[in-house]
C-alpha cells in the first residue's frame, strides 16, 4: 500500500507540475507574440460593402491573411457571408448605412438618417446589428451627412458601448465628429487612414497601397479600407506577403485597436 501510495503522489505531481510548465509556455509565447507586434509597424484593411454579391464576396473571405469584412444589413447574401467568414475564422464587422449629403447615397434598407428622433434611430440600429452575427464592431456606410451630426453621434455611440463593440469612423467627410464622440463615450475607436480602391487601377491601389505602409512605419499602425472588386481582389491576395516580407505585422482590427492604444503619443482628434 506505501508503495502504491508513492506512486500515485509521483504521478500526481508528474502531471500538475507538467501542466504549470505548458501553460506558464502558452503565456510566454503569447506575451512574446503581443511585444513582438508593439514593436512592429502594424497593419488593419477592412473590406468593405460585402452582402450583395456572392461571387466576389465568397472570394475576398477566401484570401489569406487576417482581413477584417464589413457587411451590409438585408442584403441578399449579407447573412451567409457572416456565416462563412465566422466559419473561416475572420472578423466580422457591421457596416452601417448612414445618410450622406448626396440623396442618391442614401436610398439602402436600415439605413439612420438625421430626420430620425431617438427612438427610432434606436431601433432602426438595433435591427442593423441583429442582422449580422458574429460582429466585433462596426464602421460607417456613407454617412458624410449623418457623421456631422452630434447628436445622433451621440445617440450612436450609446448603443455601441452598451454593445461592447468598437467604431471605425470611415471618413466620408472631413467634418466627421464620429470617432470624437466615440472617444468621449470610451468606445474603442480608430479612423480610416487609406481608401485603397477609390480610383479602380493597379497603379493607384499600389500607390495606395504604398502611402499605407509609409504610415504604419510613421506613426506604428495604419488602417485602410478596400472594396471587393475583382482588380482589389487580386491586389490584396499578396498583401500578406508583401508586409510579412518587410517586417510589418497585419491583424484584424480589434488587434490593431489593442496596439494603437498602447502608442505612447496616440493622436487624439
Amino acid at each position: 500500500m506505501k508503495l502504491y501510495s508513492l506512486i500515485s503522489r509521483i504521478i500526481h505531481y508528474t502531471l500538475y507540475y507538467t501542466h504549470q510548465f505548458f501553460c506558464c509556455a502558452i503565456f510566454l509565447c503569447t506575451l512574446v507574440d503581443q511585444l513582438a507586434f508593439a514593436h512592429m509597424p502594424t497593419i488593419s484593411v477592412i473590406i468593405d460593402d460585402l452582402g450583395s454579391d456572392r461571387i466576389h464576396n465568397q472570394q475576398a473571405i477566401h484570401l489569406p491573411g487576417a482581413f477584417t469584412y464589413a457587411i451590409l444589413p438585408n442584403q441578399p447574401y449579407s447573412r451567409w457571408i457572416a456565416e462563412l467568414a465566422h466559419q473561416s475564422h475572420k472578423e466580422i464587422m457591421l457596416h452601417l448605412p448612414m445618410q450622406a449629403i448626396k440623396a442618391k447615397e442614401s436610398q439602402i434598407s436600415g439605413i439612420l438618417t438625421c430626420a430620425m428622433n431617438q427612438a427610432s434611430f434606436k431601433h432602426t440600429l438595433l435591427n442593423d446589428l441583429a442582422a449580422i452575427p458574429y460582429i466585433h464592431g462596426i464602421n460607417n456606410h456613407k454617412g458624410s451627412l449623418l457623421s456631422q451630426n452630434k447628436r445622433n453621434m451621440a445617440w450612436l455611440m450609446e448603443t455601441i458601448k452598451a454593445s461592447n463593440l468598437y467604431f471605425i469612423d470611415s471618413r466620408t467627410t472631413p467634418l466627421s465628429v464620429a470617432e470624437r464622440t466615440a472617444q468621449q463615450y470610451h468606445v474603442p475607436s480608430l479612423r480610416r487612414d487609406v481608401f485603397l480602391d477609390t480610383v479602380l487601377t493597379y497603379q493607384a491601389i499600389d500607390k495606395q497601397f504604398k502611402r499605407l505602409v509609409h504610415i504604419a512605419k510613421t506613426k506604428g499602425y495604419a488602417l485602410a479600407i478596400a472594396h471587393p472588386h475583382a482588380l482589389t481582389l487580386r491586389y490584396l491576395s499578396s498583401i500578406p506577403q508583401t508586409l510579412a516580407n518587410q517586417g510589418i505585422a497585419f491583424v484584424p482590427v480589434s488587434k490593431l485597436i489593442v496596439i494603437a492604444y498602447e502608442q505612447p503619443q496616440r493622436t487624439k482628434h
